[in-house]
């Protein structure tokens, strides 16, 4: 946390306020980077994109604010690009070591795309057992591994 702004319990705020779990990884990354991203960029990516159990929304949320902080950057697009593709590879590896996986189903073991899945998700609370904890971990590695609140650059 740096300058009164602890941007990992802001991404559990959000998470538990209703955002799913890219945009609350965005909306902190964004506020503690200043990446100019509306957190709907990350609304259909919640749920493993459309709640079809592919991708976890933390981790594509986690991506897209790499992108956008390498857009930033005073980069040729090359460079950019080549970064960008080394430190998302970097966070999917690291993810997957934490999570056991990447895939949303695997992750939380339903299927969020059936009333079923969806139904034992929520009984058995695993937004905020499962979900919660890796959307927070997600902002925390950037943050840790990008510079901070001043994002990759500062």
């Amino acid at each position: 946390m740096q300058g009164g702004f602890d941007a990992v319990a802001f991404a559990g705020q959000k998470f538990e306020e209703g955002y799913n779990c890219a945009e609350s990884v965005l909306m902190a990354l964004d506020r503690a980077w200043g990446l100019g991203v509306d957190p709907s960029a990350g609304t259909g990516l919640g749920g493993g994109l459309g709640r079809e159990g592919h991708a976890c929304g933390a981790l594509t949320g986690g991506v897209i604010a790499l992108s956008l902080s390498a857009r930033a950057a005073d980069l040729s697009r090359r460079e950019a690009r080549r970064q960008t593709i080394a430190r998302a590879s970097a966070l999917v590896r690291w993810f997957r070591e934490r999570a056991g996986a990447a895939e949303c189903r695997e992750i939380v073991g339903c299927d969020l795309s059936s009333p079923q899945g969806m139904a034992r998700f929520i009984r058995e609370g695993l937004k905020l057992k499962v979900c919660k904890p890796l959307v927070q971990a997600v902002v925390e590695r950037l943050l840790e591994s990008e510079g901070g609140t001043a994002g990759p650059d500062g």
